[in-house]
């Protein structure tokens, strides 16, 4: 007896091409992998941003996320008026902060030290 197989008992399962997961449910996570893109009109004529108004200006910057631009102010500072601000900071006397490094406390360990090392 040869080894053949008859067709009526051969189901064929096909491996390759399928491009679609079997089950239904995906078809909508299939679709939203393509993002629609808006592309620019470059025949349309555009007004420049002096010629709009107030309101179409924020309308457009939203549309194209950017910040809009800041006007900018010129501060005057006179010299006469601000003499105090550079002024040296001389802390008040008993300000209760405690420091290491004073002329009476220095003047003691210049005089320790020296006795001890000299």
């Amino acid at each position: 007896m040869k080894n053949t197989v008859t067709p009526a008992i051969v189901t064929l399962i096909q491996k390759r091409n399928i491009q679609k997961h079997w089950n239904p449910k995906w078809k909508w996570f299939r679709a939203k992998k393509f993002a629609p893109v808006e592309l620019p009109d470059y025949h349309k004529k555009e007004k420049s941003l002096s010629e709009m108004t107030p309101e179409e200006v924020r309308t457009y910057f939203k549309e194209n996320g950017v910040q809009p631009t800041r006007v900018w102010k010129e501060r005057y500072f006179y010299i006469s008026s601000s003499s105090d601000t550079f002024e040296q900071y001389v802390p008040p006397e008993g300000d209760g902060k405690i420091s290491a490094i004073n002329s009476a406390v220095s003047l003691t360990m210049y005089i320790l030290c020296g006795n001890l090392c000299g």
